[in-house]
């Protein structure tokens, strides 16, 4: 995660600083997350593409500074690096 993470932070793109995301804690939500996620694909809860739509649509959000540099399109390239 440290690649995609610090590039979209480099870029603007990911909250950081003060108001940002501490990141032990993002470690450990993202980690949560992946054994949810891996667990439902196991599970035949989601299939693959119902996966890809719930990170887009709820993770990507978590990580993106709607205020910096057009929001829409920030989520787009964090989302494109997360693929």
């Amino acid at each position: 995660m440290a690649p995609p993470f610090d590039a979209g932070r480099a870029q603007g793109d990911i909250r950081c600083g003060t108001a940002g995301l501490d990141r032990q804690r993002v470690h450990l939500w993202l980690a949560n997350i992946g054994l949810m996620l891996m667990s439902m694909l196991e599970n035949n809860v989601a299939e693959p593409d119902e996966i890809r739509e719930m990170v887009r649509e709820l993770v990507v959000p978590a990580f993106v500074d709607n205020g910096a540099r057009g929001g829409d399109k920030a989520a787009r390239r964090v989302a494109k690096r997360a693929r």
